[in-house]
């Protein structure tokens, strides 16, 4: 199995104003892109080649992958990406990938490679990544039968039936894919049904056993499906590389930033803490000279943030410096 697709095309409306000029998978998690994470975790486990298909500023991901090194993409077009969803997404690529095993995921994912290289290795089945025990009242879950068959996905299953979510993360084996894109040709061509998820398919295929499904436990790996700002938050958090331990020193803006609305932020009393027990210097720095260094030390410790003199740095600090 050495083919995964990614569905590309949407508009990403809800990180705005960061997508008012890029699509989403552009948009940068702990310092690269979110299409990137994907396409490093893919390479690693051995897939060599990626069909994307785009829409809202797909040139762009177009010209990202032209520089991209180590593996062979192809971009696919979805030109109707304002009036139609995913599945018309994957519907344009029929002609490609109808009776061959391939995987397949949405482009707002960051995964974990564990999970990526878990999917690629397991054997010819298909399956459904599956966060398992896990339950959000916005993710797609999955039921299982007792004989560890998937049942149905869906966002509107209860946390009583559901088995856990599912992480986006798909791959169909040749006789899979064959039924998959068969039932998508009947949504698209005969019923016009050009707004669904490529769920939709898989739901029907599963609870009519016309193909088995089986969920891949991936619980406990990381990954974070990023459509709002809290996401990409997130993601920053549990994908970022940041060691502490590996600065000397820590300067923290004050006005607006440590300090919003004459009140601390939720976690810098914490932070500061942190910074004394591991003994890591730290500066308190703003531009704001009209007060004195005394009175920014009995502020900030009024606000619970440990300060001395020698913690804060004026702009006129440098002024008085260069008089010297």
């Amino acid at each position: 199995m050495n083919t995964a697709a990614i569905l590309a095309a949407g508009i990403g409306s809800r990180l705005r104003p960061l997508t008012n000029n890029q699509p989403k998978c552009l948009v940068k998690v702990n310092g690269k892109p979110i299409l990137e994470h994907q396409l490093d975790a893919l390479k690693k486990a051995g897939i060599t080649k990626v069909i994307i298909v785009v829409g809202y500023e797909g040139y762009k991901i177009e010209q990202y992958c032209k520089r991209y090194e180590g593996l062979e993409i192809e971009i696919i077009y979805n030109h109707d990406y304002e009036n139609t969803n995913n599945m018309y997404s994957m519907y344009l690529l029929r002609n490609k990938l109808k009776g061959r095993e391939f995987l397949f995921c949405n482009a707002d994912v960051i995964y974990d490679e564990e999970i990526i290289r878990k999917i690629v290795e397991a054997k010819m089945e298909n399956w459904i990544a599956v966060d398992v025990g896990t339950y959000n009242e916005e993710s797609m879950k999955v039921t299982v039968n007792d004989d560890g068959r998937i049942t149905g996905i869906s966002k509107s299953f209860s946390k009583n039936v559901s088995y856990g979510r599912s992480v986006d993360l798909y791959r169909l084996t040749t006789e899979g894919s064959f039924a998959f894109f068969n039932e998508i040709e009947k949504i698209i061509e005969q019923q016009k049904r050009e707004r669904e998820w490529t769920e939709v398919v898989i739901d029907k295929l599963a609870s009519e056993r016309k193909v088995t499904f089986k969920p891949l436990d991936i619980h406990g790996l990381r990954w974070v499906e990023i459509d709002n700002f809290d996401d990409l938050a997130l993601a920053d958090r549990v994908f970022s590389d940041f060691n502490i331990d590996d600065y000397k020193a820590v300067f923290l803006d004050l006005d607006g930033t440590l300090i919003v609305g004459g009140q601390a932020i939720e976690g810098a009393k914490d932070f500061i803490e942190m910074l004394l027990k591991k003994g890591i210097n730290y500066y308190y720095v703003t531009n704001n000279s009209s007060r004195s260094k005394k009175d920014y030390v009995k502020k900030l410790n009024s606000l619970g943030l440990h300060a001395l003199e020698e913690n804060i740095i004026l702009s006129t600090d440098g002024l008085v410096q260069y008089l010297l």
